[in-house]
């Protein structure tokens, strides 16, 4: 991961908050101009084998996910010092009614992680705004998206590897994309 804030820079952490699988970018800015130094991303996926058993007994599999999720957040925050968190705002699909209740759960434990961290912001945007913002159709479908974080990975100096990204950490790439346009321009 990127190595953590100093004066002619700042870090920022995004978020597509999922309880099977939440993707991660980490992002460098160059001050005064918040231009991206350079950005990685990557997806955590809650397997069964890496989940507190005890949790999974006591409370739920989603909480227990949840818990995952959260400590992995939490590490990366302690490591790369973030001064914002930007996070997708969950959304209702109709499709998958009950997909809503562990995204707002995790939405809000993620929160209470980052409080822990007096000086750092936590912000939340709609999907549809992130959308736009990467220039696709507010509507669109994840291979749009994909399509148009893909020309903007130079942009954002991206390190990773873009084969190996998946839907989610494309996703925490627009999101930071959202961010960096919406708060510095």
């Amino acid at each position: 991961m990127l190595s953590s804030i100093c004066s002619d820079s700042i870090t920022l952490l995004s978020i597509d908050p999922g309880i099977n699988h939440l993707g991660l970018c980490i992002a460098r800015l160059k001050l005064p101009d918040y231009k991206f130094i350079s950005s990685e991303a990557i997806t955590f996926h809650a397997k069964e084998k890496y989940l507190n058993k005890e949790t999974v007994e006591k409370f739920s599999m989603s909480q227990a996910k949840i818990d995952y999720m959260s400590q992995n957040v939490l590490s990366v925050l302690y490591k790369e010092k973030p001064v914002t968190v930007i996070a997708e705002s969950p959304f209702y699909n109709h499709l998958r009614p009950a997909a809503f209740m562990p995204l707002v759960e995790l939405l809000y434990q993620l929160k209470q992680v980052v409080r822990v961290f007096h000086n750092v912001n936590f912000v939340t945007y709609p999907p549809s705004i992130i959308k736009k913002a990467v220039g696709a159709s507010a509507i669109c479908k994840k291979d749009e998206v994909k399509i148009y974080v893909n020309k903007l990975k130079e942009k954002m100096r991206l390190s990773s590897d873009w084969n190996t990204l998946d839907e989610h950490s494309i996703d925490a790439l627009a999101a930071m994309y959202t961010h960096v346009q919406k708060a510095f321009k």
